[in-house]
């Protein structure tokens, strides 16, 4: 009986030594919060959490800006406009929090902006409904008005691939449009006030900008 159970362990032993050594499955000590950071920041194009100020890389387009508390406030303008990236941007994941969305207080996301014709694919929120639309400088061509959210605070985030490009809300997709005319470019984040709220514009933090996998 001593033998077999010795047979046993030894050959448990062995199979545990061929699995650790073996080069497909060789045992990390990186946990998998440490794979996820490293993945993470591999991927990621822009962000800024304000946390230190603004970041030079953001172009001001009109109105005025601050850090306050480590968070991104217009202070002035109609809208406060802001630009980031460059004209090959292709495709890519942007998303960034949003606090104090009241009344009709507004949020626009723009995405593979054009400097010359100054065509967007635009997200657009408010405190009661989210849009999506092509935004071509004059007359604004809308895919998707959906209603009834009702949320002063969440996540904005828009993913694009190709010629497919999603808009999410609070984690829920709210637009897919599948569209060619516009290939890359700049990201458009625009804000419009409300003078009911105080303070009357709403509040930006933790813009990431990263590669789809």
């Amino acid at each position: 009986m001593k033998n077999f159970i010795y047979c046993i362990v030894l050959s448990l032993t062995i199979a545990l030594s061929v699995f650790l050594g073996s080069g497909q499955n060789m045992i990390s000590s990186v946990s998998a919060q440490e794979v996820v950071q490293e993945l993470s920041s591999e991927n990621e194009i822009f962000s800024d959490n304000f946390d230190n100020g603004i970041k030079k890389d953001w172009i001001s387009v009109s109105g005025k800006w601050k850090m306050i508390n480590g968070q991104l406030r217009p202070m002035s303008g109609d809208p406060a406009i802001l630009k980031i990236g460059g004209k090959f941007w292709t495709d890519y994941s942007i998303e960034f929090d949003y606090y104090n969305l009241k009344n009709d207080a507004r949020i626009r996301l723009g995405v593979r902006n054009d400097d010359i014709s100054k065509k967007s694919y635009m997200a657009s929120i408010n405190y009661y409904d989210s849009y999506c639309f092509l935004e071509n400088g004059e007359e604004d061509e809308i895919y998707v008005k959906s209603g009834s959210w009702y949320t002063k605070s969440g996540k904005l985030k828009i993913v694009l691939e190709g010629e497919i490009i999603k808009m999410f809300r609070d984690g829920d997709v709210y637009c897919t449009v599948s569209d060619d005319t516009l290939k890359q470019g700049n990201v458009v984040l625009e804000v419009v006030g409300d003078g009911r709220n105080n303070p009357p514009y709403p509040i930006i933090d933790n813009f990431v900008v990263s590669k789809n996998n």
